[in-house]
């Protein structure tokens, strides 16, 4: 799930397609098919893509672009025909994010793949899907905009938008009301960012039949089809122990709430909320004992003090809230998340799988995480067995001038061999055993060199998978001007 929606196609081009048929694949790189999930596509996949390839990672990844509005079974068939129409072997791994990884157990229903890791997965269910569905969140917004503006409104006395900061006729000063008004009109703002929410997450979801939607929230038809006991039979001899769940715990230090809403400025968000609800808990101390008697507004003020209390009632339990939306938890205690779906849900149901636990990312930022990529990584290489290609040796050595006088003198780095790319990095050591990262990274270095100058020069290159090195000793010149003295 995530802010960015794909543009409305059935097929669209993979991140990296290969036109090649089917028999290549038997000494060609591993094929994978990342499957994005609700309100996302293909593109999110870039960050992990580009971690395989770094990590010398022998595979050609597929991402193509699905409906992620149409019902799931649709997103699946749609999945079947893609990898069909690029001819992927049975030899295919899947890995789906969020619905992406129902999808992926739904496809292979129809055609063998080679197995299926998930992440941040809803194999449970996302109560969520039904909270927004049946308006529990856009409700939720609504009345924390309503409890705000009712206060805003009980102490709007001159009719005006606000209460007078003072009153010379009456000889007073409402010092507070400047604080609770803008905390009033900050939390209606709230309000309606979380309803903007629901109406953004409901957004084209409800066409075809109930849409994603329907398929998402637990106990759907399409979820106890894929989690009945024939169909986990037939994952099970498909994919023997290759079936990975990954569950994602958030661990930030925001409000639960703002980091699965808008996890990119969660920080902000949760520091206007509680920021609020604390100026309002002030709002009702301060009413509760108005001492502004001159005021001929006093006693409603004093009436009406827990408006202030109730404004902020909402806002002080907001993530208990959300844990009961989202169905990890109730009004009285919140259980583990990745602040959208519960990590219970996140377990990849039936017998020989292997479930994992990562921390840190909210929904939206799994894929784009070290915890997941690593994670990832590991498992495609130790129990799906998709081997690091070696790279060719690298072979070094370091070019340079012999000093004949006191200067700058600039040695390079001459590699060939491995990939054809390289990375460098230089160090230094002044007794040949002891080196130095000398923080630089580029293909040559320069160091200043006199006549008590005495260096060894290392280069570590790095292409692919291999690594070179050359060392240089260097010697200062003479006093006389000769090499050797």
């Amino acid at each position: 799930m995530r802010a960015l929606m794909a543009s409305p196609r059935n097929v669209v081009t993979a991140i990296a397609l290969l036109a090649s048929a089917a028999p290549g694949w038997a000494q060609g790189p591993q094929p994978l098919v990342l499957v994005h999930g609700y309100r996302s596509d293909g593109s999110s996949w870039a960050s992990t893509s580009s971690y395989f390839q770094q990590k010398s990672l022998p595979v050609q990844s597929f991402a193509w672009n699905l409906n992620w509005w149409d019902r799931l079974y649709t997103q699946g068939d749609q999945l079947v025909l893609l990898t069909g129409q690029a001819s992927l072997p049975d030899t295919t791994i899947l890995i789906g994010h969020s619905n992406g990884g129902l999808i992926s157990r739904y496809a292979a229903r129809s055609r063998p793949y080679k197995g299926i890791i998930t992440v941040g997965t809803l194999h449970s269910g996302a109560q969520l899907a039904a909270s927004v569905e049946g308006g529990e969140v856009e409700g939720f917004g609504a009345f924390i905009a309503m409890v705000a503006t009712n206060a805003a409104r009980d102490y709007n006395t001159n009719g005006s938008g606000d209460t007078p900061f003072c009153d010379d006729t009456y000889d007073y000063c409402d010092w507070f009301n400047q604080f609770a008004f803008w905390a009033a009109y900050a939390e209606a703002a709230i309000g309606g960012a979380i309803a903007e929410f629901s109406t953004a997450f409901l957004a084209q979801a409800l066409v075809s039949d109930g849409g994603a939607l329907n398929d998402m929230q637990p106990y759907s038809g399409f979820l106890n089809t894929l989690n009945s006991q024939d169909n986990l039979n037939h994952e099970a001899q498909l994919f023997g122990p290759r079936r990975v769940g990954i569950a994602s715990h958030y661990t930030g230090n925001t409000l639960l709430i703002w980091a699965g809403i808008d996890p990119d400025h969660a920080l902000a968000w949760s520091s206007l909320s509680t920021g609020i609800w604390q100026t309002m808990i002030l709002a009702y101390d301060y009413y509760s004992n108005y001492d502004q008697y001159d005021d001929p507004n006093y006693w409603w003020k004093v009436e009406a003090a827990d408006d202030w209390l109730v404004a902020a009632a909402p806002l002080a339990t907001i993530d208990l809230t959300w844990c009961s939306l989202i169905g990890a938890g109730d009004l009285t205690y919140c259980g583990d998340s990745d602040a959208i779906v519960p990590v219970a849900s996140q377990r990849y149901p039936g017998a020989n799988v292997t479930n994992v636990d990562i921390y840190g990312p909210a929904h939206t930022q799994e894929k784009d995480s070290d915890a997941f990529q690593s994670t990832a990584y590991n498992y495609l290489v130790n129990l799906f067995s998709v081997h690091l290609t070696s790279s060719p040796a690298v072979n070094v050595s370091i070019v340079g001038d012999y000093p004949t006088q006191a200067g700058n003198y600039t040695y390079s780095a001459s590699a060939s061999g491995g990939t054809g790319s390289y990375s460098y990095r230089w160090y230094i050591s002044y007794d040949g055993s002891n080196y130095y990262d000398a923080g630089d990274t580029s293909s040559s270095y320069t160091i200043w060199i006199d006549s008590s100058t005495t260096y060894w020069l290392r280069v570590d290159v790095t292409s692919g998978t291999s690594t070179g090195s050359a060392v240089r000793f260097i010697q200062g010149p003479c006093s006389t001007g000769a090499i050797i003295c």
